[in-house]
C-alpha cells in the first residue's frame, strides 16, 4: 500500500460514513485552504458511489480524522484524492454484495443510483444504509479495488461550481481573522534582531506615548510586545516600539547554526 494516507488509516469507516437521511459524509486530513479541495473530493466519491455530489459531505478536518500529513506541495489529490477514491469503490463493491444478499439477486444485475440499490427486472429496492442494516461497513479500503471505468463517467470531467467559491469571490467568506469577540486585543511582539540578543532598554518616552494612546506595551525580561483595540494601529504601534528598543548583539556562530538553535 503506497498511499501515506490509506497506510495511517486502512479502515473504510475512517474515510465513509452513510447518513440516515441518505447523504454520504467524507472525513479527510486535507484542509480547504482556497484550492477547493472539497468540490475535487466530493466529485471522486460521488463518481464511485454513483450519488450527485451536491450530496457528498465534505468535513473540515478533525483530530479523529485520518492523518493525511500536511495540505502542501499539491499532494491532496494524490493523496487524498486516490485514498477516498478507492475507499467510495470499496464501499461500492461492499454495498453490491450485501444488497444482492437481501434482494436474492445476481451482483452483476444490480444497479447504484443516487443513493438506492435496485435490480434491473424487478422493482425491489434497498437504500444504502439498508444494505448494511444501519450498520457501518466495518471493513479495509482495497487499494487494488476495480474502479469506475471512464466511459461510465457522469460526474467527472464535467463542469462543477467550486464550493463556497461564491462567497471568497464576493467577500463574505468568515475568516479566522475576522473573528470579534468582546473585549478582544490584537498583539504583536517585537522580535529581536537574533536568537541570542537581549533587550537592554526601552526608550521611555515612547512607551509612555504608546501607553497614552491606548496600547498596553508588555515587557517580561527580554520579551517585548504590544497589545490594542485595532489590528492595524497595533501594527504601526509594533514599529515605534521596535524603533525605541535597544538590544545587544552577539554575534552568532554560522557554522554552527543548528546546533546553537
Amino acid at each position: 500500500m503506497n498511499n501515506p494516507s490509506l497506510r495511517n488509516s486502512p479502515n473504510l469507516d475512517s474515510w465513509i460514513v452513510l447518513e440516515p437521511d441518505g447523504a454520504v459524509r467524507v472525513k479527510s486530513g486535507k484542509v480547504d485552504i482556497g484550492q477547493r479541495i472539497s468540490t475535487a473530493l466530493s466529485i471522486l466519491v460521488g463518481e464511485e458511489l454513483e450519488i450527485d455530489p451536491a450530496r457528498i459531505i465534505i468535513d473540515a478536518p478533525d483530530t479523529s480524522y485520518p492523518d493525511e500529513g500536511m495540505t502542501s506541495g499539491s499532494n491532496s489529490m494524490i493523496q487524498a484524492g486516490n485514498a477516498l477514491r478507492v475507499a467510495a469503490a470499496t464501499a461500492r463493491r461492499h454495498l453490491i454484495v450485501r444488497a444482492a444478499e437481501k434482494l436474492n439477486a445476481d451482483p452483476s444485475n444490480l444497479i447504484l443510483d443516487d443513493g438506492l440499490i435496485f435490480t434491473q427486472n424487478t422493482n425491489q429496492s434497498l437504500t444504502y444504509r439498508e444494505a448494511l442494516e444501519g450498520s457501518t461497513f466495518d471493513i479495509p479500503v482495497d487499494p487494488d479495488v476495480t474502479l469506475k471505468p471512464p466511459a461510465d463517467y457522469r460526474w467527472i470531467g464535467k463542469a462543477h461550481k467550486p464550493r463556497s467559491m461564491a462567497n471568497l469571490v464576493n467577500g463574505s467568506m468568515s475568516y479566522l481573522h475576522d473573528m470579534a469577540l468582546s473585549g478582544m486585543l490584537h498583539a504583536r511582539c517585537i522580535r529581536p534582531p537574533n536568537y541570542r540578543a537581549r533587550l537592554q532598554s526601552l526608550n521611555d518616552s515612547t512607551v509612555k506615548n504608546l501607553q497614552k494612546d491606548g496600547f498596553i506595551v508588555v515587557r517580561d525580561g527580554s520579551f517585548l510586545a504590544i497589545a490594542g483595540d485595532d489590528e492595524y494601529p497595533v501594527i504601526k504601534a509594533a514599529e515605534r516600539l521596535a524603533r525605541a528598543a535597544s538590544w545587544n548583539r552577539p554575534t552568532l556562530n554560522t557554522l554552527d547554526l543548528y546546533s546553537q538553535l
